[in-house]
């Protein structure tokens, strides 16, 4: 039992923010003396929306010559992955298809069931004037991150559609001019973070950080650089991963390390991580129902604190063996001690909001209670 709680006051909290993680872990070893972790990996590439960092991401696709059967089962495809993901915008790239075309829905919510696709063939940005506005933007191939960027508010795009009309799309001021503007981006190799300067990255990461420090939780972050896979950064490693521009999947890592790159990593990534480093609670606010994220989740033991999750996605989680408890601060550290003292060998996965604050104070908060209750025995 007590080797148990031992075990449990080494608590990791790895999150992805802005195409770069870090984690956080209670009284780490020294930076200084922090040696990195080399990782092994035999994991299936998954196929869905493309994640950062694939190289696809940043590449210019090319003009739509045709519009033919497969441009329009590309669509509906596109359409079909953009719902079932809980998105307002799809760019082809983003699914792997190297070709201009995006599809964008601004008006449909589950609540009210009704859809109102756009299909833009080989979009084109004519005019962007308006004021400058700022505007909290997320994207599918950056799950869990949201940042703000300006742009111009008003924009006009001539597109085709899918009957060969050429059509004229405006907007101002609202959601669709910002989804225009951000999915045409894709189709040159532009995502979201690379209008975001590194300073920017690295001081939301403290921001996050601080949270813990707060209550009294000393963070450590992890990520891989320049090869290795390393587990508590200097400012500089820091600094290097968030001018990298991505977070890499649990298959991704090997490729990764041999080709001696730099990436954050992601959750299905950080869990393999920190069950190597034998660390149980992680914080994965890019945590997905996607075949890699589940496949991480239901092969480990981990305390997860993510974002929100739907009754849907609880009901699948739970059906992979992977229980999702709502349940307060102080009531998720008992959960976990006793989980931890019956060995139970399943995952837990834990709701805590929208925001990354809001997921470090819940987890920072359970750090801190487990801290507390361990020194009690």
């Amino acid at each position: 039992m007590l080797a148990a709680y031992a075990q449990a006051v080494r608590i990791l909290s790895a999150f992805v923010f802005q195409a770069q993680a870090a984690a956080m872990i209670v009284n780490p070893v020294p930076r200084s003396r922090a040696a990195p972790m080399r990782v092994r990996s035999n994991m299936s590439a998954k196929k869905d929306i493309l994640l950062t960092p694939d190289p696809r991401l940043s590449q210019v696709c090319e003009s739509v010559t045709e519009i033919n059967a497969d441009i329009r089962k590309l669509a509906k495809r596109m359409l079909k992955d953009m719902y079932e993901a809980d998105g307002c915008g799809l760019a082809a790239p983003q699914i792997g298809e190297m070709v201009r075309m995006v599809v964008v829905d601004c008006d449909y919510t589950d609540e009210r069931g009704s859809e109102n696709p756009y299909v833009l063939i080989n979009p084109k940005i004519v005019k962007a004037d308006g004021p400058m506005r700022s505007f909290s933007e997320g994207c599918l191939s950056f799950p869990g991150i949201s940042v703000d960027i300006e742009r111009p508010s008003h924009v006009i795009v001539h597109a085709t559609n899918l009957d060969g009309d050429l059509m004229q799309y405006e907007a101002e001021g609202n959601l669709l001019a910002v989804c225009l503007q951000h999915e045409i981006d894709h189709l040159d190799g532009v995502t979201m973070v690379d209008h975001l300067p590194p300073l920017k990255r690295a001081q939301k990461l403290q921001e996050c950080e601080q949270a813990f420090y707060r209550r009294d939780c000393v963070p450590c972050c992890v990520g891989i650089v320049n090869g290795r896979l390393k587990a508590g950064l200097s400012k500089q490693d820091m600094d290097t991963l968030c001018r990298s521009g991505g977070s890499c999947t649990r298959s991704q890592i090997p490729a990764l390390v041999g080709g001696g790159s730099t990436s954050g990593t992601g959750p299905s990534a950080t869990l393999a991580i920190a069950r190597m480093a034998g660390i149980i609670p992680v914080m994965a606010p890019g945590l997905r129902d996607s075949l890699a994220d589940l496949d991480a989740l239901s092969g480990s033991s981990r305390l997860v604190f993510c974002g929100k999750v739907s009754p849907d996605k609880a009901l699948l989680f739970s059906s992979r063996g992977v229980p999702v408890l709502r349940l307060p601060a102080e009531e998720l550290a008992d959960a976990y001690l006793v989980q931890r003292d019956l060995e139970v060998n399943e995952c837990t996965v834990i709701p805590c909001g929208d925001t990354l604050g809001d997921i470090a104070e819940k987890a920072s908060a359970v750090a801190m209670d487990i801290k507390r209750k361990v020194s009690a025995v």
